[in-house]
């Protein structure tokens, strides 16, 4: 089904968006297979690597430690070393590197887009297929092994994208830049109404958890017991609270991650109709451009975050109020300062000398999906009692975000290796994770050499 332009765009397209964005009708019986690897954008695969990392750093935290704690207010870790580690990354990590990401998989469904009309195939039977084995990967994923899936909302909002494709490139630009302002408006309104609430409700009901000092205990309760689970339970018992806290997750994802993915899933959609990672070096000033706007905008953005997080918190209306503002700022800062780290690492790819060690973290890249749920195994392996294979070391709670940035670091630099020695040492096509998925989705079995 084509989806026309919304009424009073009357404008001509230009050359470029008359190429791109028309789908010819008629398809010839020409066979649409996955990319290979000489038709891969370096770049993008560098970049789908550079984030792997900063997603990890920012998972180790929930990997490692209830994801409750937060709400119930529990300060986890006095040590100054992780303090001073905790902001840094709630800071400069969290929500960026996601937002990065989902950024780069809209783009790349975009080139699959842009690879079946030039074969002049359908593309939405294969993508939903694509999304529906994504979805089961996902469902496995988060029941059986980490409750922070973002795989099924990865699946889900992409059976969504295609209701933009018949759109003009610009429609999406437009599109997403609404969600995120809606976003930040709807967090701002919630800060003004519980300041207001703050101010009319009487002090004594302005403490505790928004009043109820015995929810409070029982939260706390509950943070600690499933603590205690995940460090010396057994895997169904482990299976059992993470199943209940991948619901709760859920929940955040309806009205909070999964409108941010989205965005940038559209955002990414638009890049790669545009065809600025296409024509590099050509749109290199592009690039330039947006590196000082990300700076600029993520960094007043990073500022006026890293101002309210001491005021924020859930124990008050007050709390609360100024915690709505930190996320609205948070909010607006995460594609910008998102932004600035993409173009920094493009500008810097495009020297000579720096090229080649880049090029390291391409094949990271290259297999996101085997390396994000291997990040899954190997954390869940450290940190709880028992997993999937039947053992764990139980070291859950036990490690700060200081020391715990120091591991995500150490894990990523093992995934550059084995990344380069799968691909480049022993010249297979595809991540083991990366075959499964193109092999269920094509219906056919894929050659790994």
């Amino acid at each position: 089904m084509t989806h026309h332009a919304p009424p009073g765009d009357a404008p001509p397209r230009s050359a470029t968006e008359e190429r791109a964005w028309d789908v010819p009708s008629q398809p010839l019986p020409q066979p649409v297979e996955p990319v290979q690897p000489e038709q891969r954008i370096a770049i993008v695969d560098v970049l789908r690597g550079f984030a792997l990392l900063g997603i990890l750093v920012v998972n180790m935290q929930f990997y490692s430690t209830p994801s409750g704690k937060m709400f119930a207010n529990i300060p986890y870790w006095q040590e100054l070393v992780h303090v001073w580690a905790e902001s840094i990354i709630s800071w400069f990590f969290e929500m960026k590197f996601y937002t990065l990401f989902s950024f780069l998989f809209g783009f790349g469904i975009a080139m699959q887009l842009l690879r079946a009309e030039a074969k002049r195939r359908g593309f939405l039977g294969l993508h939903y297929r694509r999304m529906l084995v994504l979805l089961g990967i996902g469902l496995f994923h988060a029941f059986l092994i980490w409750m922070g899936d973002i795989l099924v909302t990865y699946a889900v909002l992409g059976c969504i994208l295609p209701l933009f494709i018949g759109w003009r490139p610009r429609w999406a630009l437009v599109s997403a830049t609404v969600i995120l302002a809606v976003m930040v408006l709807l967090y701002i309104a919630g800060a003004l109404l519980m300041g207001a609430l703050g101010l009319l409700l009487d002090a004594d009901l302005n403490g505790g958890l928004l009043g109820n000092e015995e929810a409070k205990r029982q939260l706390v309760e509950q943070v600690q017991e499933n603590a205690r689970i995940y460090r010396e339970g057994t895997y169904w018992q482990i299976t059992a609270v993470r199943a209940r806290e991948v619901l709760s997750v859920y929940v955040a994802v309806l009205f909070f991650q999964g409108p941010h993915v989205f965005a940038m899933f559209l955002l990414g959609l638009y890049v790669g109709r545009v065809g600025w990672f296409q024509d590099l070096p050509k749109t290199l000033p592009l690039f330039r451009r947006a590196w000082w706007v990300g700076l600029t905008v993520g960094g007043l953005g990073t500022l006026a975050t890293a101002c309210l997080t001491h005021r924020a918190g859930f124990d008050s209306f007050v709390g609360m109020s100024w915690k709505f503002a930190r996320v609205a700022t948070a909010l607006a800062a995460a594609p910008a300062l998102s932004c600035f780290y993409a173009t920094s690492l493009i500008l810097l790819y495009y020297r000579p000398t720096l090229r080649p060690y880049l090029d390291l973290l391409a094949p990271v890249g290259r297999m996101a999906l085997t390396n994000y749920l291997a990040q899954s195994l190997i954390c869940s392996t450290i940190f709880y009692g028992s997993t999937i294979f039947g053992f764990g070391l139980g070291w859950y709670g036990r490690i700060g975000p200081a020391y715990g940035s120091v591991l995500a670091l150490a894990i990523w630099i093992v995934q550059v290796i084995w990344s380069n020695l799968w691909f480049r040492g022993l010249g297979l096509k595809f991540g083991p994770m990366e075959w499964l998925w193109r092999t269920l989705s094509y219906g056919r079995l894929q050659p790994m050499r």
